[in-house]
């Protein structure tokens, strides 16, 4: 008769090394079951937060009235021109304070201006003054003559004003600054 034992050996030794491979593949088919669930259930939760997140703009967009954002840009048109005038004068009064600078740079230290007109966007000095002497004054003409920054210049009106012989003029002056 024949050895029983050697068949079962042989039936159950094959057989244990092919219960192995069924469950490395079917606990990786696990792991991608559970990997892909785990990725399903976030993406629909994400939709859902992506959906409620359109739902509620549309709400706030419903809220808008069309009168409060034509009264939101007639305040920004408000704000913008009071930005262009005050960036105007702040040109011109830089503009007006290198007249000034110049003017001084240009004058004779017995020169005493009684009146002056600036014209910022021309730089031109409209200027009315005194000197005590007419030797003062041909300073005071030399000075305009030898000073680069002028352009234009002219003197007019001279005469002699008072009991102290000082002399009265009136100069037009347009100065290089750019």
């Amino acid at each position: 008769m024949p050895d029983v034992s050697l068949l079962q050996q042989e039936y159950y030794g094959g057989g244990a090394e092919e219960s192995k491979a069924p469950g490395i593949a079917s606990t990786v088919a696990l792991i991608i079951f559970f990997i892909t669930a785990v990725t399903f259930g976030g993406l629909y939760f994400y939709n859902r937060s992506l959906i409620s997140r359109a739902q509620e703009i549309t709400e706030n967009i419903k809220g808008l009235h069309v009168g409060d954002i034509a009264e939101t840009i007639t305040q920004l048109k408000e704000v913008g021109s009071r930005a262009r005038g005050l960036q105007q004068l702040r040109e011109a009064h830089t503009k007006t304070g290198g007249l000034l600078v110049m003017l001084e740079k240009t004058t004779h230290p017995e020169t005493i201006f009684s009146n002056a007109d600036f014209d910022a966007r021309s730089n031109e000095v409209k200027v009315k003054g005194t000197v005590k002497t007419t030797k003062a004054m041909a300073r005071q003409v030399e000075i305009y003559q030898q000073e680069g920054s002028l352009s234009t210049f002219s003197v007019e009106n001279i005469a002699y004003k008072g009991e102290d012989k000082s002399v009265g003029f009136q100069a037009y002056i347009t100065f290089n600054i750019q």
